[in-house]
């Protein structure tokens, strides 16, 4: 989506087109069981007294409803993709509404598993598309996180360089100082040259404002060379 904000609809609409595109491509494929999906399954199940109770209890249901989606294949244990972009929409539903942290880092923990499953069951013709699907969507959600925070510019769709600073920083285990994420740079562009003058109502800010709007001390031709 091409746009000047990132406002609600803006949003929406993104998350829409890209969504449409990765639940296509899930439909039409099947996610093998792999070892390790089978091995992270059962240690899921194995640590789940090691949860409180209001956490254990959904993530055991999640993990019986998994192991009953998969059907037997010409490979072993297999899931539709249908049955497996649904339990990931449910599994994303859940670990927004929630207000625990546990049952939330669980919840992300098992989606994360499952995603990893069915990245390595994709066929090659969709392989590429999908990666590029699933990093849009990632992307996405770091633009949604910047916007996210409170003020009129947060409301009208305008992502600050601080806020989007802070959401790659994030989205990739702080791994911003090295370099880490797709909009790295313009984070940093954003951080030495786009951030607003530090001295609000001073000098500088007054004259910053009267650049803008062709105002001070100038000639005609002075303020044409300043805009």
């Amino acid at each position: 989506v091409n746009s000047d904000v990132a406002t609600p609809d803006v949003l929406t609409q993104a998350r829409q087109t890209i969504g449409g595109g990765i639940g296509a491509i899930a439909n039409r494929n099947t996610m093998t069981v792999t070892p390790q999906l089978d091995s992270a399954l059962t240690q899921i199940a194995n640590d789940l007294p090691l949860l409180p109770a209001e956490a254990a209890g959904p993530v055991g249901a999640y993990v019986q409803r998994i192991r009953g989606m998969m059907q037997p294949g010409p490979t072993g244990p297999e899931i539709a993709g249908t049955s497996y972009r649904q339990m990931d929409s449910q599994l994303g539903r859940a670990i927004r509404g929630t207000a625990n942290g546990d049952l939330r880092q669980a919840l992300q923990n098992l989606r994360e598993e499952l995603r990893l499953a069915m990245d390595a069951s994709i066929s090659p013709q969709d392989a590429a598309e999908w990666a590029q699907l699933r990093r849009h969507y990632a992307n996405l959600m770091v633009t949604a996180r910047a916007t996210g925070g409170a003020g009129a510019a947060a409301a009208e769709g305008q992502v600050s360089p601080l806020a989007l600073r802070s959401a790659v920083n994030q989205s990739t285990g702080r791994e911003y100082v090295f370099g880490a994420g797709d909009q790295n740079q313009l984070a940093r562009a954003g951080q030495s040259v786009l951030r607003a003058p530090p001295d609000s109502g001073t000098a500088g800010r007054t004259s910053a404002a009267n650049l803008l709007t062709l105002s001070g001390g100038v000639g005609s031709g002075g303020r044409i060379g300043a805009a």
